[in-house]
């Protein structure tokens, strides 16, 4: 962001000789305590051999665009405005050819500031002293913008949402069409800073058709990420290819607050150039809970409580529901509403209970949920539930839909000892990316254990070097054949852990190209509890003289012993 008031002045037109000017940093992040002086600098870079270069510097507001670019703005006004905490050394300068300057400054946090502040530091690039009388003149005055990101005290609310999606093709915009090709979509999230400090955000879109299967998964930009209390990002991504039919579009964005901001939408891609024919979107409910998750350790016949907090962070009353469902993910680790009356071979929903059920929070109140769990003698291992928080707003008008929002609470219960997961490898595939020699390993890692835990995937490619034979002179030197480790990758589930028999797919990309008439394997390796491996399994793939990958070994590379 800042980068666009760098470089778009960084060298004069013809109204004055050639002056190249760098200034670091670009981004001052600053950090104290109310009434604390805060020191700062700004290092100014005269880059030209000759020309002597003048500045002015003042501090103005700080104002951040949709698309997450910085401006700065005068007057400076609103709640988190700083200008007026900026003092400057020297606000007139010069800095002489190949020479620089270190501007010093420094920050004066009221005592009753509030827990972020946000100025620019404005650098202004004078225009050469006229020399003579002029008839006519245009003067070219260049500004250099350091934004200051100012953290006051360590009590901070971090909280954003996505507060609206869109879904554009690029059939309706000539710049996009232009870039992309009419059938490329553009898909926008909008994320709102709610809290009362920046947040350091990044995003990711996933789609899935109508039969809830993942489709893609990329990541959502937006500038540097970064997001200015009461402001709203716009995070996108540009996806083509994407076949007619109907999706479900869902954005979430971590900004380091107890839960991701998570954002849904369906909508339909009719067969006209990716047009879109059908959206389906609602007013999301803004309501907050935490913790993100509930973990119980339980002896066998024990009742054991805690406690969530349900937050309403609308402007209207929210109609708040609580309930028990089976904890149950899909292959992505996606949450899944389960059919009624499924009770999952490891729930816990029949041990549970909620207090109270049911409330109504005005703007900016909050309420301690209870969630308690019984469980009865002589069972042992791990159990589960979702915790389903739904909000609801009244309708707005007759006949108009009902605004309703959910977010979950996973509970896990650890009941007894000597538990462990155990991951296996239940199926691998593979494909060839695009027409490049990349392949895709794909893994369906399975719980086999009587515990939730964490899997990773380690995978490992070698290639094929047959033995050789060497002439020394005196003797021949024979080298065995052998398999050597050419590429290697390493990815896991993340934050999603695996319920006993439950599956995940997991999936790495070797970055590196397979060769024509060469034999490869793939070591796939299942990883639990602390990286120790679970489980073993190996593919076999050559590649023919036309480029082609097969699955399986060929006698011709290896031998008939080794084939």
């Amino acid at each position: 962001m800042v980068a666009i008031f760098l470089f778009i002045g960084s060298f004069l037109a013809a109204a004055q000789s050639r002056i190249e000017i760098s200034i670091a940093p670009l981004v001052l992040e600053l950090t104290g305590e109310r009434g604390q002086s805060v020191p700062f600098s700004i290092t100014i870079l005269n880059r030209s051999q000759f020309q002597t270069a003048r500045f002015r510097a003042s501090a103005a507001g700080l104002q951040e665009g949709r698309s997450g670019e910085y401006t700065p703005v005068v007057p400076d006004e609103g709640p988190y405005a700083a200008s007026s905490w900026v003092r400057f050394e020297e606000t007139e300068f010069e800095v002489g050819p190949g020479s620089a300057f270190e501007l010093r400054g420094v920050v004066e946090i009221p005592r009753n500031a509030r827990p972020s502040g946000y100025a620019a530091a404005v650098i202004e690039l004078l225009p050469e002293e006229r020399v003579g009388p002029a008839a006519l003149s245009v003067e070219y005055v260049q500004r250099f913008v350091v934004p200051l990101e100012i953290v006051v005290g360590r009590r901070h609310v971090r909280s954003a949402h996505v507060d609206s999606m869109a879904v554009v093709p690029a059939a309706s915009s000539p710049e996009l069409a232009a870039a992309y090709g009419r059938g490329a979509v553009l898909f926008l999230a909008g994320v709102v800073n709610d809290g009362d400090v920046h947040v350091a955000a990044r995003g990711t879109l996933i789609l899935r058709d109508e039969r809830g299967r993942r489709v893609r998964e990329v990541p959502l930009g937006g500038g540097r990420g970064v997001i200015l209390p009461d402001t709203t990002v716009d995070f996108g991504s540009v996806l083509v290819g994407l076949a007619p039919g109907k999706y479900e579009m869902q954005a979430v964005v971590h900004y380091g607050g107890p839960r991701p901001a998570v954002g849904r939408m369906e909508f339909e891609l009719s067969d006209e150039e990716a047009g879109i024919s059908r959206v389906v979107a609602g007013r999301a409910v803004r309501i907050d809970a935490a913790p993100a998750a509930l973990v119980y350790e339980f002896p066998r016949g024990a009742y054991r409580v805690q406690t969530i907090t349900v937050v309403n962070r609308d402007s209207e009353d929210v109609d708040v529901t609580v309930s028990l469902q089976e904890l149950v993910n899909d292959a992505d680790g996606q949450p899944v509403t389960p059919e009624p009356g499924v009770v999952m071979p490891y729930s816990a929903v029949p041990w549970g209970d909620v207090r109270p059920a049911e409330f109504t929070l005005r703007p900016g109140q909050r309420r301690n949920v209870v969630v308690g769990f019984r469980v009865p003698e002589g069972e042992s291992g791990g159990r589960y539930a979702r915790v389903r928080i739904e909000g609801r707003l009244p309708a707005p008008g007759p006949g108009m839909e009902t605004a309703v929002s959910e977010l979950t609470v996973d509970a896990l219960l650890t009941v007894g000892a000597d538990l462990r997961p155990v991951m296996e490898a239940a199926e691998v595939e593979w494909r060839t990316v695009g027409a490049t020699g990349l392949v895709t390993v794909g893994v369906t890692v399975a719980n086999e254990g009587n515990i939730h835990g964490e899997a990773g995937l380690r995978l490992t490619l070698q290639e094929y070097v047959p033995a050789q034979e060497e002439d020394m002179g005196d003797f021949i030197f024979v080298r065995d054949a052998h398999w050597l480790v050419v590429d290697a990758v390493e990815t896991g589930s993340g934050e999603s852990v695996l319920l006993p028999g439950e599956h995940r797919f997991l999936f790495g990309v070797f970055s590196h190209e397979l060769e024509r008439d060469k034999q490869y394997r793939a070591l796939i390796e299942v990883l639990g509890a602390g990286g120790r491996r679970d489980d073993l399994a190996t593919l076999f793939l050559w590649v023919d003289a036309e480029g082609n990958v097969h699955e399986g070994t060929a006698e011709h590379l290896m031998g008939a012993d080794e084939a």
